[in-house]
Parts: structure tokens; C-alpha cells; sequence
């Protein structure tokens, strides 16, 4: 069974929350690289939260830049982040 499209996001949405948590832990302790590695985890879940809320049944890659361009398509502001 398909799970609804706000569903998807939501739980999109609360992995790149819960990453977010982590990230300030390693940054906190000084480990910069692995810090920005999870912010680039939090950054393209919480695109593909938005992706998946909006309908789109499968969300693959892994850039940032191009899942913003995606994005862009639902919501225009998203062209300013990218």
C-alpha cells in the first residue's frame, strides 16, 4: 500500500530533524568534517521531505543542487537556495 504523500514527508521530514540533533553533537565536539557530511544529509532529506509531500512517488539522487532545482518546480523560493 502507497503511503500518502504528506505521510512520506513527514517521515522524510523527522529523519532530517533527528539528523540535525547529531550534527550539532559533532559539531559541538570539534568534528567539523563529520558535521558537515550530516549537514548535507540533513539539507537533501529535508528536500526529498518536500518532494515526496508534494506527490512525487520516487525521490533519488543525492545533490542538494539538483533536488532544489526540483523543488523549484512546486515552490519558486526554492531557485534562491540553489
Amino acid at each position: 500500500m502507497k503511503r500518502k504523500a504528506e505521510a512520506e514527508g513527514q517521515r522524510w521530514l523527522a529523519q532530517a530533524q533527528a539528523d540535525r540533533k547529531g550534527a550539532q553533537l559533532l559539531l559541538d565536539g570539534g568534528s567539523y568534517h563529520l558535521a558537515c557530511f550530516i549537514a548535507q544529509q540533513v539539507a537533501e532529506k529535508a528536500l526529498k521531505a518536500f518532494l515526496y509531500a508534494q506527490g512525487e512517488e520516487f525521490v533519488i539522487g543525492h545533490s542538494v543542487e539538483v533536488l532544489c532545482r526540483w523543488a523549484a518546480e512546486f515552490d519558486a523560493d526554492f531557485e534562491v537556495l540553489r
